[in-house]
């Protein structure tokens, strides 16, 4: 105060604050996995003295940061989650247009089983040298399958991942007349399903005679006549394959139980061409016939 030419002291200081423009970074806990609601929990402390909103950011590994939350309090619980999977947050306060930066980053993986389980586990085909195995899944959005196989006796083996799509799988590394378990498993990142359960025996083989009497009995420029006998039941068919001096054997056809012959067409003209055939059935395959071989004729138009 001043009267005259007098002056009084000088007040005690007022602090006066005025409110921030820019808001701060909130401070953000390490997020927690609730394992019973299947949910992930943040917390995060708020510095700003006015009223803000938090944005809360999501993401993957390997996909685009999105804005997934606008909350008003000081915590969120996230249920959009899968098991497996690691998520990585950040969050940033808002006050009308004005933002403070995003916080550091807070990472964790939902490392429960997935509630489902691998359904129909089966054999399709049980030969005496491989196996052929098929199950469903009501899930489309597994990164694989694991195909696990025990011995009595042994530890248990991994035979294969396979795609998350697939629903076969053939093991052809087999031995005759053992008991084999197989378990199938699907997986997402960390995280596994309940798997399907399935036992087996592998069957003896029986083996089919030779094919008999397999030879060549009529050839023109462009085609060749083969011919054989075959004295056992027990096959379902033959297989005849095909090979040139410039090529390997390569099928070239299937045939039912009771054909007796077969002819090649569309050849080339003065060719040499080989051939063998073999009878099968469900249980394999007989040995390889004898190679027949001819020249075709030439091409005299």
């Amino acid at each position: 105060a001043i009267k005259g030419i007098r002056k009084s002291d000088w007040s005690y200081p007022l602090e006066i604050r005025t409110l921030e423009r820019v808001p701060h970074v909130p401070i953000v806990e390490d997020p927690e996995l609730d394992r019973v609601e299947r949910k992930i929990k943040l917390k995060w402390k708020n510095t700003n003295r006015s009223n803000v909103r938090f944005e809360i950011m999501k993401w993957l590994d390997g996909d685009e940061p999105s804005i997934v939350e606008n909350v008003d309090g000081e915590e969120f619980e996230d249920g959009n989650i899968l098991e497996g999977l690691t998520y990585h947050y950040r969050i940033r306060a808002r006050k009308g247009d004005y933002v403070s930066e995003w916080s550091d980053q807070v990472s964790i993986t939902v490392d429960i089983p997935i509630p489902y389980s691998v359904i129909n586990l089966s054999a399709d085909r049980v030969m005496p040298t491989e196996v052929h195995l098929a199950w469903d899944c009501e899930l489309n959005d597994l990164d694989g399958f694991e195909i696990w196989r025990k011995e009595e006796g042994k530890d248990w083996i991994l035979l294969a991942k396979v795609p998350g799509n697939s629903k076969s799988f053939v093991d052809n590394e087999v031995e005759q007349e053992k008991f084999y378990t197989y378990r199938v498993v699907g997986y997402r990142g960390v995280s596994k399903m309940n798997p399907g359960i399935l036992n087996i025996k592998v069957p003896p083989k029986i083996v089919l005679p030779d094919v008999e009497d397999f030879e060549i009995t009529d050839v023109t420029a462009y085609s060749i006549h083969l011919t054989w006998n075959y004295g056992s039941d027990e096959h379902e068919g033959f297989e005849i394959q095909r090979r040139t001096n410039d090529t390997d054997f390569v099928r070239i056809a299937i045939l039912g139980k009771d054909v007796k012959h077969y002819e090649d067409v569309d050849l080339k003209p003065s060719t040499r061409y080989y051939y063998r055939m073999r009878a099968f059935n469900g249980d394999g395959y007989s040995e390889w016939s004898v190679v027949v071989t001819t020249v075709t004729l030439e091409d005299t138009r």
